[in-house]
């Protein structure tokens, strides 16, 4: 499908005594040479300067559909006193040079030219219309090398929906991560009403990861695989005799330690979805997971997600996060969990409210800290949440 721009104004205008000087140099040559032949009449004709040369009009292009050809029309009365006509363009911004493409007569007296579809991408490509006469001088018509006129190019091609994937990540398609995380779990009863209480600080979970992300940044939006370690403890309790006893130690200590794979699908710019499979061992033997999240807005952009774990032995977890970007270089987000961590059914359920906080260190390197607060059911105080995150990406 080709955007057709047809002719309604002249970009170049003369004035009366202009006009009849170009009538008069249109009829005379014809009469006083007519045994020249039409080479021999144009180079007469356009080599006396002071003869104006025809106008040339054109009707701009304001707007094209991103992906299609664009067609740009001219209309050039007295055509063949030009040796050539060129459309200059380059896309939209570009500090490159511009690519010329010559007009060629489709019709009476009009002369088209056609930017391809590959060439029609957003946010848009500029233009200017120049001409050369047989003694090679160049004049512009429409536009000027310093002031082309620009068309803005609507929609999205699989072109322009690459770049700008590749845009949010800074250019960067791989990506290394080391994410640390420590949860302390404040003073809890050992069973609703119980008069018996853990010992503040003597429940927490930690968890370290590795892992690396490589984005095709089609619908496979991308895929990450890594590895993790998980420990924690179930609290204690102090005895009558001033010892502590630690709950659920029959059990053995709480953790995992496990490998993960995930892929990312982006079905449209504002939703994205996640699926998660988990593989790992605990003290009671091999331990399997999935997980899988759901992302409204653009990734790496603010956006909402809801996401959740089930993994045997440690417990199952659910989030909700908000992201946001209107710092630049400072991604943010804000995030509630809700999780049977590290014990799983043998703990109670426990909440948490992190804040996170990152530092773009330029184009490859990110540090980001969370803060936070975490209770269990039956709290009687707060623990503290804290974590560190670094990725490099390439």
């Amino acid at each position: 499908m080709t955007t057709s721009h047809r002719l309604t104004y002249a970009t170049r205008s003369s004035n009366g005594l202009a006009a009849l000087g170009l009538a008069a140099s249109l009829l005379t040559p014809a009469i006083a040479t007519a045994q020249d032949t039409p080479a021999d009449e144009a180079t007469a004709l356009a080599a006396r300067s002071d003869r104006p040369m025809p106008a040339v009009y054109h009707a701009p292009a304001g707007q094209a559909a991103a992906g299609e050809d664009l067609r740009v029309d001219i209309e050039v009365p007295g055509d063949w006193l030009y040796e050539s006509l060129w459309l200059m363009y380059r896309p939209t911004g570009s500090e490159g040079e511009f690519a010329a493409i010559e007009f060629k007569r489709s019709e009476e007296l009009v002369h088209s030219n056609v930017i391809v579809a590959s060439q029609v991408q957003p946010p848009g490509v500029e233009y200017y219309i120049v001409s050369r006469d047989p003694e090679g001088t160049e004049r512009v018509h429409f536009g000027a090398p310093d002031a082309p006129h620009p068309v803005v190019v609507v929609g999205e091609t699989a072109a322009s929906r690459m770049r700008d994937r590749l845009e949010r990540h800074r250019g960067n398609r791989s990506e290394f991560t080391v994410d640390t995380n420590l949860t302390t779990l404040g003073a809890r009863r050992v069973s609703p009403g119980s008069d018996e209480v853990t010992v503040g600080g003597s429940e927490f979970y930690w968890s370290a990861e590795v892992g690396y992300r490589y984005r095709p940044l089609t619908t496979l939006y991308d895929f990450s695989f890594g590895a993790g370690r998980m420990r924690g403890t179930r609290g204690a309790v102090r005895l009558d005799s001033g010892e502590l006893n630690t709950l659920g130690s029959d059990l053995g200590p709480p953790g995992m330690d496990y490998g993960w794979g995930a892929a990312t699908l982006e079905l449209d710019r504002y939703l994205s979805f996640e699926g998660k499979l988990i593989l790992g061992a605990t003290d009671r033997g091999f331990a399997a997971g999935v997980g899988g999240l759901a992302r409204v807005g653009q990734i790496a952009s603010t956006n909402l997600e809801i996401s959740g774990e089930l993994v045997q032995d440690v417990g199952n977890s659910a989030s909700v996060r908000l992201n946001w970007d209107t710092v630049p270089y400072v991604p943010m987000s804000l995030r509630i969990d809700l999780t049977e961590r590290p014990g799983g059914e043998t703990n109670p359920l426990a909440r948490r409210l992190v804040y996170s906080a990152g530092a773009e260190l330029g184009r490859h390197v990110t540090v980001t800290g969370e803060v936070g607060v975490a209770s269990r059911n039956d709290s009687i105080d707060n623990g503290l949440v804290g974590g560190l995150k670094a990725a490099v990406a390439f």
